[in-house]
This record gives C-alpha cells, sequence and structure tokens, in this order.
C-alpha cells in the first residue's frame, strides 16, 4: 500500500480520488477553537 499525502488546496472528491490522497476533516474543532482555545482573537480557518 503506497503512503497517501494530506491534500492541500483541492476542492473536489474526484481531485482527491485521482490523486490518491487523504482528506482529513476537522469541522469538530471549529467549536473548540471558537469557544475554548483560550484566546481572545477570531480564528480564520482556510
Amino acid at each position: 500500500m503506497s503512503k497517501k499525502k494530506i491534500i492541500v488546496g483541492m476542492c473536489t472528491l474526484s481531485e482527491i480520488r485521482e490523486s490518491n490522497c487523504i482528506f482529513i476533516d476537522k469541522t469538530r474543532f471549529i467549536e473548540y477553537l471558537e469557544n475554548s482555545a483560550g484566546t481572545k482573537v477570531p480564528v480564520f480557518l482556510r
């Protein structure tokens, strides 16, 4: 099995599949960053 790369800048599932990459969903961390990260400045996610 070959190593998969973590994607940066790909926006379609077909691009991810064709490039043998892996998508990591970090949606569950957004609430933590907004409410519990101990910062008083906004967090900008890309």
